[in-house]
């Protein structure tokens, strides 16, 4: 399942740990994004950050596809009527 929606605010600066919490050498600033997406596949959902072009600027695991919407309205105030599910062709 993918979902996707465009952020209403992105003052908010965006930290992303790619090691362990209190490992303060792996924190960077992340650049802005346009658009926030949900993914899911098999067991995994992420909250995908990504630009105007597209382009990924960072992303997040989390334990369910509620948490990572409660994490875009904190980060980016998107709501739940903004979201949009994108069906997949074969």
């Amino acid at each position: 399942m993918r979902l996707i929606a465009k952020i209403r605010q992105a003052e908010r600066n965006t930290f992303r740990d790619d090691d362990e919490p209190g490992d303060e050498e792996n924190n960077f600033p992340l650049s802005m994004p346009t658009l926030v997406e949900i993914v899911q596949q098999n067991e995994e959902i992420h909250l995908l950050r990504l630009n105007s072009s597209g382009e990924s600027v960072g992303n997040t695991w989390h334990a369910s596809i509620d948490a990572a919407k409660e994490q875009a309205n904190l980060e980016y105030e998107v709501r739940e009527a903004d979201w949009i599910l994108l069906v997949m062709r074969n």
